[in-house]
């Protein structure tokens, strides 16, 4: 009788286990899609995924036979991806040459890359991609995690932007175009841009990258001495071969109810900004005028500049030998550098507010030569004054 009992409580905990009431495998969920095949190192070959990535290995390009694996990825896809994410196989393969992946897109696709990034990377990394009939193609040469996301905006660009300035009464305060740059690091969709101009306006912008739509919020200084900050939103649309009319700007600047709208002209992509971060011995010979008539002379001082590396934004503090003192934000383009300024005399009674346009003459030792307009506030005597400055980097 005891036997009869076990067995019976035996069979009901199995028909239990069949029905889900104690755990079933049945409820997991089907593994990703995958694929896999040999793929001979001498001939090389295709491997696709029925309805999602390809990679075709050229002859050669493989330093042994190796079985190839193309996976829909698990992985949580980063944001701004374009469909799905694909883990080619085995991770950490490389190639003698370059090898061919191509990832289907949606119909329409027109602005977007190819991005991966290998085990223990910190970022993803774009590839140069084409885009035809609903495939973005691109080289590759290693296997890790691949996706498409959106265009790759990494980098230093630069270029004139256009400003107006709002009274609070509805009337025109004045426009004004001047050099702007944007430092931008990018993840996939995730992006951030440090901005600064001729002016001495500075701001950092984050936000997300999505196919050809770039959304962010930004917060910065309208100018160099940091009294008008000014919070804005910035939208725009960029394309894959550069970031053209990138951005329409509104500020909602706190500077007497002035409101200040910016439209960018198409911004070029530059090679990499030059690095001028350093001590200078400064020399200036400057005019000056107002109505005291017109008076020359000249100056020495040093001007310490810092910048980060790859960055296009540059900074610098000012001590002149008869201690006047002067604080500049600047950007460097090509061999430019643009910069604005403000400071005072030796007493602080006398107010300097300068724009200089220099050139950077490489060394070494870097030579920075620049044509300073000054604006004076406080001396009865001069309201202006016209400086030619010449840094040595020591």
């Amino acid at each position: 009788m005891a036997r009869r009992l076990l067995l019976a409580v035996v069979s009901l905990a199995a028909a239990a286990q069949q029905l889900g009431c104690g755990g079933s495998s049945s409820s997991s969920p089907p593994p990703p899609p995958h694929t896999s095949a040999p793929v001979p190192a001498a001939t090389g070959g295709t491997v696709s995924l029925s309805g999602g990535a390809a990679v075709q290995i050229p002859a050669g390009a493989l330093a042994s036979d190796t079985t190839i694996t193309i996976q829909q990825s698990t992985t949580t896809a980063p944001t701004g991806t374009v469909g799905a994410v694909f883990d080619l196989g085995p991770s950490g393969t490389t190639f003698s040459q370059p090898v061919k992946v191509t990832i289907p897109v949606p119909a329409g696709t027109t602005d977007a890359a190819i991005w991966t990034k290998q085990a223990g990377a910190a970022h993803y990394t774009s590839l140069p991609t084409t885009i035809s009939n609903g495939v973005a193609t691109a080289q590759a040469s290693h296997f890790s995690v691949f996706l498409v996301g959106p265009v790759d905006l990494n980098g230093t660009w630069a270029g004139l932007m256009s400003y107006a300035v709002t009274n609070s009464n509805g009337t025109s305060a004045g426009t004004s175009t001047q050099m702007q740059s944007r430092d931008v690091a990018q993840d996939v969709g995730d992006v951030t841009i440090n901005i600064g101009n001729s002016s001495g306006f500075t701001a950092t912008c984050t936000g997300t990258v999505h196919g050809a739509t770039l959304d962010t919020t930004c917060t910065g200084y309208a100018s160099v001495d940091r009294s008008c900050t000014t919070p804005y939103t910035q939208t725009g649309t960029v394309s894959g071969n550069g970031w053209v009319n990138a951005s329409t700007l509104t500020w909602s600047a706190t500077c007497g109810g002035q409101t200040f709208t910016a439209q960018s002209s198409p911004l070029t992509r530059q090679a990499g900004p030059r690095n001028i971060a350093g001590s200078y011995a400064r020399s200036t010979t400057y005019t000056q005028t107002g109505p005291g008539g017109t008076s020359t002379g000249s100056n020495t001082g040093t001007a310490v500049r810092t910048q980060l590396a790859g960055s296009s934004l540059v900074n610098a503090d000012i001590t002149m030998l008869n201690g006047a003192t002067h604080t500049c934000n600047g950007i460097v383009v090509s061999d430019v550098l643009y910069s604005s300024c403000y400071g005072y005399n030796a007493s602080r009674t006398i107010r300097y507010n300068s724009v200089a346009q220099g050139t950077i003459i490489p060394g070494p030792p870097i030579d920075v030569e620049s044509i300073s307009t000054t604006t004076i506030v406080g001396d009865p005597n001069y309201t202006s004054m016209t400086s030619q400055i010449h840094d040595v980097r020591q």
